[in-house]
């Protein structure tokens, strides 16, 4: 039997992530009696370039969950159940862009969302371009109008404001 406080690990399939830093995550939720821990990533080792899109990202993210994000790009996380399932109501999660919609979606929602434990990336994976960030944006942005428009709408309710949605990406 699954719980609200079941915690669900989330790994990008890159291999970019230390599998060993899952019980500092694990341990870090529960200390920090969170509803999620998104790791923040080390990025020391990427160009200036990727760094700052990295910040220019985390910034608009940060803007649109009504909340501080360090690094809204990553993918190794451990969420709690409950606030898992109620997040998928309002985002899409197409291809990359599922971590920085989750991101927003939590912080939107109000759930208390830890994006400061810094984590080092063993191995470095870069084959982002500006169509992705592109995509990030409408995506974070599409995100975002939903949780707005249906956070106070009962399920029931959302049809016409999913006519609206079905509109963005």
């Amino acid at each position: 039997v699954l719980a609200a406080d079941t915690m669900v690990i989330g790994v990008d399939a890159d291999r970019q992530h230390d599998l060993r830093q899952v019980r500092a995550l694990v341990d870090r939720i529960e200390a920090l009696n969170a509803d999620a821990v998104i790791a923040r990533r080390d990025l020391s080792y990427h160009r200036p370039f990727k760094r700052f899109g990295n910040h220019v990202m985390a910034g608009l993210g940060s803007v649109l969950g009504g909340g501080r994000l360090y690094d809204i790009e990553s993918g190794f996380r451990v969420v709690r159940l409950g606030p898992l399932l109620h997040a998928t109501e309002f985002y899409r999660g197409r291809r990359y862009s599922e971590a920085s919609e989750l991101a927003v979606v939590l912080k939107r929602l109000g759930y208390h969302v830890d994006n400061e434990y810094t984590v080092r990336v063993p191995v470095a994976r870069s084959r982002t371009h500006l169509t992705d960030a592109a995509a990030h944006v409408i995506a974070m942005l599409g995100a975002w109008f939903r949780v707005v428009c249906w956070k106070t709408v009962p399920r029931s309710q959302r049809w016409t404001i999913n006519a609206v949605a079905a509109m963005l990406p």
